[in-house]
């Protein structure tokens, strides 16, 4: 048997079957991605060199020249020393069509003594008393189904003053499920239907879309005529839930919420809208350099793709809107139910070492220690 603090070495193939991702093209896309990155090494091995023709052999013999030295077999290299096959890994780590074959040959070396990521330990921990198995894909969506809402950060207010998140995970199988579930229709929002799509549960591919009856849209009266000047205001008329594009365009069914929503504090639609507007200049700020004229290169009228793109988003924002309550009731679920503490977690080895300079309180323990 191998040494079992040396690293394992498996065909990137066979390890898909073991570990089943090729039912799952989000596992597989996030493999592909770790070894793009770098954080998993794969390697790759030339093919052997041709033999050496006979004939040729024979008529250096006759000759009386020595025969020459066998040629040496090639050894394993890097994958992403070479070029094509790093092209290739990053086409894959995009979900894109990429050489399967020549990605399938690859040697995957995975460390033993150090786990492949935090997450799989982590939720291993987390889902332990339902004795169920989660995915680190499971967890991601587990933290933006408890954490990407604004409950959560009215909540933990004080304690984000601090950087770094603070997850409270739940100790029951069942309400991590549920925050999970939500979590992965908030990703596909956010990802505008890219990660993980899933007709089934709701979450088609392609652009969300708000239910007919409620969606944002362009009255007939609401369009901005093609060649128009580009607007140079935007405003809310709250009463008619209608957004206002410049003097003429505007789109009806916009909520009060989705007109305030914010991201890091900036209005998200006044955000988008200043990239796009006639005047997109910012005020400059102290001894700054001065912009540059190539931000003066613009689009001299409103693009259709303008309109899109803002549909797009106000529906996205309306449905992110619509899943807030579900989120803030899961997250009192969670914090009023059996938590896994920052204790167990450090126990299985799931968080390593706490960062220097970091001290882990006692008071508030029920909640506080709940959290990493």
């Amino acid at each position: 048997m191998g040494n079992p603090t040396e690293p394992r070495r498996i065909r990137l193939a066979d390890y898909f079957i073991e570990q089943r991702l090729g039912a799952s093209r989000e596992a597989a896309i996030d493999l592909y991605a770790r070894i793009y990155s770098g954080e998993l090494r794969a390697f790759y091995t030339p093919p052997p060199p041709a033999p050496v023709d006979l004939d040729w052999k024979m008529r250096l013999l006759r000759h009386g020249l020595n025969d020459p030295p066998p040629t040496p077999m090639p050894a394993e290299i890097p994958a992403l020393d070479r070029p094509k096959i790093k092209t290739e890994i990053g086409k894959a780590a995009r979900g894109m069509d990429a050489d399967m074959a020549l990605l399938d040959s690859l040697v995957l070396e995975i460390p033993i003594a150090i786990p492949a990521s935090n997450e799989p330990e982590a939720r291993e921990v987390v889902v332990d008393n339902a004795e169920a198995v989660a995915t680190a894909e499971e967890v991601f969506a587990y933290i933006a189904g408890i954490a990407a809402h604004p409950a959560y950060t009215a909540k933990f207010q004080g304690d984000l003053t601090t950087p770094g998140l603070r997850i409270p995970f739940t100790a029951d199988g069942d309400t991590f499920a549920a925050v999970a579930s939500t979590g992965r229709r908030v990703i596909w929002l956010h990802t505008y239907g890219e990660r993980m799509p899933d007709a089934g549960q709701g979450r088609p591919e392609g652009a969300p879309r708000v239910s007919a009856d409620a969606r944002p849209t362009v009255p007939k009266d609401g369009a901005i005529p093609p060649h128009a000047a580009l607007p140079e205001e935007l405003r809310y008329d709250a009463e008619k839930q209608r957004l206002h594009l410049g003097s003429d365009g505007y789109i009806d069914h916009v909520l009060p919420a989705v007109w305030a929503y914010e991201v890091d504090g900036k209005q998200v639609i006044t955000q988008w809208f200043s990239y796009r507007k006639r005047d997109r200049s910012k005020p400059q700020m102290g001894d700054k350099r001065p912009p540059s004229p190539l931000q003066a290169i613009q689009p001299d009228h409103w693009l259709a793709e303008y309109t899109t793109d803002l549909l797009d988003l106000l529906n996205v924002l309306t449905l992110l809107v619509e899943l807030e309550p579900e989120q803030a009731s899961l997250l009192d679920k969670v914090c009023n139910g059996p938590l896994v503490s920052e204790a167990e977690l450090q126990a299985e080895g799931a968080l390593g070492a706490p960062p220097a300079g970091i001290v882990v309180e006692d008071s508030n323990e029920k909640v506080q220690q709940g959290l990493f």
